[in-house]
Parts: C-alpha cells; structure tokens; sequence
C-alpha cells in the first residue's frame, strides 16, 4: 500500500493512556496510526530519556488532516465520564458537595471559636489556629461562589450555605465584643 510507505507525521504527544485511546478511535475509523516507541515505552521508559512518560501518535502524511479533524469531532461527541451525564450537572454535583462541606465547616469552626471561651480564656495558639481555619474556609466559600455564578442553577441548599458564610463573618468581626460579654456572664 502506499499509504503505509509515506511519511509518518506526528499528530499528538501525550500520556500513554490518552494515545492508545486515540489510536483505538482512528483504527477504529479506518485510518493506519502508529506509535513510535511504543514496546520500549512499555518496557523501560526511562531508557527513552526525558519525557519519559510522553508517547507521540503518528499517522501517514496523507491521512494527517483527516486524522485530526476525526479525533476533534470525537472529542466533541465524546459522553462525559459518570454515565453519559453532561458537564453541568457533574459541576452542580460537585458545588451541592462543596456546599455541604462549608455547612459542616460552619459548625467546626463555631466550635474551634465558642468552646474556649465557655471554659477558659482562649490562648493565642487557639485564637491562631482558629483564625488559620477562618481564613481557609472563607477562601473555599470565594471557590464556591465562583462554582455557582459559574453554574445554571443555584445548588439544593445554597441559601444556608451563604448564611453559613455571612453568619461565620459577622461572628468573627464581633468577636472582641462577644467576647468580653461572654466573659462577663462567666465571672
């Protein structure tokens, strides 16, 4: 055949996995790839040099147009990993589960806040580790404030989890004077 003696021209580098995947669409679709390498890789390969785990996809000079305007509509109509479901629903799944973290959060942080100052009068250790876990769950609610603008719809218990967020600023703005009442009612 003449396609099998032209020229091979490299149409993707990439992990090996996301090349054989490739490789098994085009022959799938009749095209000839080939992997360069392929056995050593497989084998040994460090013994390749650096980019050792960069595989390359070749394919004949005559089918490369082809073969890359196969694997883009592939990639187009390719289903979303989680059983066919699309890209937005597995974003508002994982914003509902990010929600539901930072309403748990609220709660452990008004515990790391609240129990000392029951008890004793908080060190700066307690007062450092607790502001430490304020500011990363005020980042993760920015992260999820983000993943919601960013969505169609608004996460089932979106609303509380905002009020989580507001509840958890003004109690730590008002600490100073929260605190001295608190301490008033203990002695």
């Amino acid at each position: 055949m003449t396609e099998k003696s032209s020229e091979l021209v490299t149409i993707f580098t990439g992990d090996f996995s996301a090349v054989l995947a490739m490789e098994a669409i085009l022959r799938g679709e009749g095209f000839h790839p080939f992997i360069p390498d392929r056995n050593i890789k497989t084998i040994d390969p460090f013994i390749t040099g650096g980019g050792v785990f960069q595989v390359t996809l070749a394919v004949p000079e005559s089918e490369a147009q082809k073969a890359l305007a196969c694997l883009e509509e592939s990639r187009a109509n390719a289903p979303v990993a989680g059983g066919g479901e699309s890209a937005r629903e597995i974003d508002t799944a994982a914003v509902e589960a990010l929600g539901r973290r930072l309403r748990w959060g609220f709660v452990l942080i008004s515990l790391i806040w609240w129990i000392p100052l029951v008890w004793w009068r908080p060190s700066l250790l307690v007062s450092t580790v607790a502001l430490g876990f304020l500011v990363i769950y005020v980042a993760c609610h920015i992260n999820y404030l983000l993943q919601v603008k960013k969505s169609e719809a608004s996460p089932e218990g979106h609303g509380i989890t905002v009020t989580c967020l507001v509840l958890t600023i003004l109690i730590q703005c008002s600490y100073q004077y929260l605190y001295q009442f608190i301490l008033s009612i203990v002695r």
